[in-house]
């Protein structure tokens, strides 16, 4: 596997947790707006739940699953997204 690739084989990482991500940036954006800037860990845990639900929809799964081409089974959409250059190697220098 190309390095720093990983993310593309991850169904989570490419919907629900980014999902999770834009929603608790919006609640954070609209605390600061009124005059919030700092969210401890008990606020953070009082909204959570809230945009736990709403990232975690069977829909939201169903689609990350298939954005990594995992259900169904779609290895090209992945290989799609990889930038890879085959280079041949340069063999090292002859001793002497």
């Amino acid at each position: 596997m190309p390095p720093h690739s990983s993310y593309l084989l991850q169904p989570l990482d490419i919907g629900c947790f980014a999902v999770v991500k834009r929603l608790y940036g919006r609640l954070v954006e609209m605390k600061m707006r009124t005059g919030i800037n700092y969210i401890d860990k008990l606020k953070f845990l009082e909204a959570y739940p809230s945009v736990r639900i709403e990232a975690f929809k069977s829909e939201t799964i169903k689609n990350s699953f298939s954005a990594a081409g995992l259900i169904p089974f779609s290895p090209d959409r992945v290989l799609s997204k990889l930038n890879i250059c085959l280079r041949t190697p340069t063999p090292p220098p002859k001793p002497g």
